[in-house]
């Protein structure tokens, strides 16, 4: 019976020593595992702490893109409303040209005629001026004729 009780305290004294070395194994490995998940979760802290930034970064860059591009897109307005202004102009040149060429025509017509009418001018003036000589001379001959025959008289 003696041992029967040596055995039953030494299988409770084993039975104690290995729950208490289960414990402490079984501490450490909780703090073990309580450390890891701790640096874990820093570690994804930080990640997420990066991420955010990177979001942030990337939210600033696409707005600064949009606005970018709405510049653009009024630059083009702008140049689309200017070409259409040019393309305008350019259809109305065929039309410009023909009415410069009627001009030039006409310019060259009338250019002709106020030659002639110049020529016609002074051909008149030489007529009239050859006109009054001739008057001058009657009159001159008459006033001698007068003078003549008061004389006589």
């Amino acid at each position: 019976m003696q041992l029967l009780l040596a055995m039953l305290c030494g299988m409770g004294v084993g039975a104690i020593s290995a729950y208490l070395l289960a414990r402490a194994q079984a501490q450490t490995l909780r703090e073990k595992i309580k450390n890891d998940l701790v640096a874990e979760r820093a570690t994804m802290l930080e990640q997420l702490q990066g991420k955010d930034q990177q979001i942030q970064d990337l939210r600033q860059t696409l707005h600064q893109q949009q606005g970018q591009l709405h510049q653009q897109q009024q630059a083009l307005t702008a140049e689309a409303a200017h070409r259409a202004a040019a393309e305008a102009k350019i259809s109305q040149l065929p039309v410009l040209q023909q009415q410069l060429h009627q001009g030039q025509a006409e310019r060259t017509q009338l250019t002709a005629q106020i030659a002639h009418l110049q020529t016609r001018l002074s051909e008149q003036e030489q007529t009239a001026q050859a006109k009054l000589a001739l008057i001058d001379q009657a009159l001159t001959a008459e006033a001698a004729h007068r003078a003549a025959a008061e004389a006589k008289i």
